[in-house]
């Protein structure tokens, strides 16, 4: 019987078998979305309302960590989209425009 490699993890003297950590991808990574076909940078939105685009998935990633909004372009682009048209909606009912 071979001797099992120790686990560093493990309290000293305990011995077990190293499990091998599962592969993260890309499209599997928490908080930065995978870009879509039609999107070729990443924009982010800090808590104050500062807007920054990226081309690097590591800057995308170090933002996300400090706590910003991080979306693809397209995503973006589609939800101020929609925020502006439902405002846009809001205020036609609230207001009488004359157009």
């Amino acid at each position: 019987m071979s001797e099992l490699p120790r686990n560093r993890l493990q309290p000293f003297g305990v011995e077990s078998r190293l499990m091998p950590l599962p592969r993260v991808t890309r499209k599997e990574r928490p908080g930065v979305p995978a870009l879509e076909r039609q999107s070729g940078s990443w924009i982010a939105t800090n808590p104050d309302g500062q807007v920054v685009e990226f081309f690097n998935r590591a800057n995308a990633e170090k933002a996300h960590a400090a706590g910003w909004r991080v979306e693809t372009a397209l995503q973006y682009l589609g939800r101020i989209h929609r925020e502006a048209k439902a405002t846009r909606t809001s205020a036609a009912l609230d207001d009488d425009l004359p157009f």
